[in-house]
This record gives structure tokens, sequence and C-alpha cells, in this order.
């Protein structure tokens, strides 16, 4: 097949969640299929990765984005019903690289990422159509407007929900919309019947190289990652260092928390302590994550599947979470992760973890089983691969009747 593959982002370094999504789908594609990238890049440092993306897509074209431009289309859709982050991203130059693009490839599937790329390719009705939402933006919204108790930030998340609620059933122009969540994608069926909505997991990539490898594990070594200028993730660090890391050091007094994640505001380095550590950003979290006894997900809201949790599963480190951290993953408490709410109980489980090997060992053997059955990057390919075809099936099919 021909795809033409839209990102807001590079998918390449797949530093985040959204970039290490696109990142392996393009890597599974590739090995059978023809790929046309297309994406706005901010910098021009960017560029540096175009030779690593050629060699995964047939052609790659960037158009480049400038802060003020955004800057300018978002104070335009001030009056406007749009969302600002599709607003965000309004460009004159990607829409006519986008025609032309479907113009001489004649592209067998376009494949859009997230809502602000969706007006890109609305309007090519003849074309198989996928949106890859990846979660729900408007369960996000409204779980951060809940739990935000700064009034102005309230009121603007608010104006952007409406905005997202409205703009949001854009997805009923799409052949099929992907979601990495059961929980999102059972929300958005039950607003949009017509619409068709695919589970397509996030993907872990099975890096058997690091298994053969002895990494010395700390046993008193707890860690949290994830991009800390996202709000979930900064909050996460915030809750667990103040209602939940206290009682774990009066069971484990030498454990040690690491924070690991690029963009670590001033009010998260300022937890740093004798048993707090803010690294900032790693080259290899996966060596991260292997020295570590326990990573803990205490997220309060977001959407989606994180990653942040696969790749622990995946690797063999065992997870304690809140609910709203693994929400959509379908692990069963207790044998392949930990899920709590209840911050004594939370600091429970990870002093249960460290201390009793057996039970570690229990719960890393069947987190292994269970995320190298459903998560690894060739088997949600393959699911990824199988939706296209379907949609191309029925494309045609519709177009002869």
């Amino acid at each position: 097949m021909k795809i033409l593959f839209l990102t807001s982002r590079l998918p390449y370094p797949p530093h985040q969640g959204d970039k290490l999504r696109n990142w392996h789908f393009l890597q599974y594609l590739s090995r059978e299929h023809e790929i046309h990238l297309l994406s706005f890049y901010s910098h021009e440092a960017e560029k540096q990765y175009l030779p690593t993306l050629k060699e995964v897509c047939t052609s790659v074209t960037l158009i480049k984005l400038p802060f003020a431009q955004s800057l300018i289309n978002c104070m335009k859709a001030v009056f406007g019903r749009i969302p600002f982050q599709v607003a965000f991203y309004q460009s004159l130059r990607m829409q006519t690289q986008v025609e032309l693009a479907i113009e001489h490839i004649k592209p067998d599937i376009i494949h859009s990422h997230l809502m602000r790329m969706a007006p890109y390719v609305i309007k090519f009705e003849n074309h198989p159509k996928v949106l890859d939402l990846t979660d729900a933006v408007s369960l996000y919204l409204s779980r951060f407007k809940q739990i935000s108790k700064n009034p102005l930030l309230r009121f603007i998340i608010g104006k952007e929900l409406k905005r997202v609620l409205e703009y949001e059933n854009i997805i009923t122009k799409f052949h099929s919309t992907l979601i990495c969540s059961t929980v999102d994608r059972r929300i958005l069926r039950e607003r949009y019947q017509e619409a068709r909505i695919d589970l397509i997991n996030n993907s872990i990539e099975n890096n058997k190289s690091f298994y053969g490898r002895t990494i010395k594990r700390d046993p008193h070594r707890i860690i949290f990652m994830g991009n800390m200028s996202y709000p979930p993730n900064s909050d996460a660090v915030r809750y667990f260092v103040q209602d939940i890391f206290p009682s774990i050091l009066k069971g484990i007094p030498d454990a040690k928390f690491y924070i690991v994640g690029k963009n670590p505001k001033r009010s998260i380095r300022s937890l740093c302590s004798k048993n707090i550590i803010v690294t900032g950003f790693v080259d290899n979290i996966e060596k991260e994550y292997l020295a570590s006894s326990v990573i803990v997900s205490p997220v309060r809201f977001g959407s989606g599947a994180l990653t942040k949790v696969l790749e622990p599963l995946m690797l063999g480190v065992p997870v304690v979470s809140t609910s709203v951290g693994v929400e959509g993953l379908q692990l069963e408490n207790g044998k392949e992760i930990f899920i709590t709410d209840d911050p004594a109980q939370f600091a429970k489980h990870v002093i249960n973890l460290i201390r009793d090997p057996v039970l570690w060992q229990r719960t890393v053997d069947s987190a292994k089983k269970v995320s190298q059955a459903r998560f690894e990057m060739d088997i949600v390919g393959r699911e990824l691969v199988h939706v296209y075809e379907d949609v191309k099936c029925k494309h045609i099919e519709m177009s002869l009747k």
C-alpha cells in the first residue's frame, strides 16, 4: 500500500508517547509498504533526523511552523469556534503540500495523527482516511479542569473543552478513528455512534538486546518517567512526593525516588533532596528502568494508555499505578500490576514489592507475558495494517455501489 502519513511533530527522536507511537508505526509499515511522511517541524536542528526518517519512509516532506505564526493563528481563533490546538497548527503551506502529495502519490490510505491534522484531509472524500486520535482529548481536558485549583486555568481549560467537544465530531468524516484505550473508545462510541472507532494499542519494541545484559538493579530505587512539561506528569510527581513517598520512607528509610524526564520546571527541581533525585532528560530510558526496583505511575488525570507503564512491563520491572495511570490497558490488578488510588495503599504496594523478592519476580513474570502478547510492536503493527486493509476494501465496495 501507498500510505500518506501526516504528523504535527517529527516522529523522531521517539522521546514522547505520541512520537514513539508514530515511530513504531513507521518502522513496522516500512517493511512491506510505501510511506510518504508529511510533518511539521519547529527548529532547524530537527533536520538532522531526516536521514533516519528516510530509512523508513519513501519520501519525507517537512514544513516549518514558526511559533510566531502559531501564536498569530491562536489570536485569530479567539473569536472563532475551532479548538486552539487546531488553530495552532494551521498552515497554508501544509495544505498545499497535502494536496500535491495526494495528486501525485495517489495514496491507498491517508493516516492523520491527532485532531490538529484532520482539517488537511477532510475534504478528500474519495480517499480512504484514518484519523489516529490516540486518546480522547475531551476526556483529558475535562479531567484537567476537574483537578485544577487555579480559577483562571479552569476557565481557559473550560473554553477549550467546549470547542473540542463541538469539533470532535470530525471523526465521523473519517473511515476509521484509532484510539489506544478501551475507556476512551467507549466514551467516543457513546457520543458518535455512527463513527467507526478501532482500538490500536500503543506498542513497545521488544528489545531483546537488553535482556542479555547484566544491569545492576538497585533494590531500593523507585522511578517515575515522563515529560515534565506535560501537566499530568508534573502533577503526578508532586502528588507522589507529598502524599505517598513519606510513607515509603518510614518503611524503607534509604529508598530513593528518581524523577526522570525532560523539561523539569523549577517546582520539580526544588523537590530534590537526599532521597529524591531529578535527572532531567536521559539518553537511554531502558537502562533507567532496568536499574530500578519499582516504577510508579501516580497519574491523577489524563487520557489514553501511558507508554511509561508499558515499557517497564515489557522490560520486566513491576509497576504501581493509580487507576488513571493504567486506564484502558485491561491489566489484572495484583497480578500483572498493582493499582490503587489510595496514597497509603499505594505506598504499601511499593514497600511490599521492594521487600518481597518472590512477589517481585512473580509480578515481573506475569507482566512480561501479557505485555509481549498484547503490546509488542509487531502485534500492534499487524492490527494497524488490518484496519487499513479493511477500510480500503470497504471504501472500494462503497464506490462500486
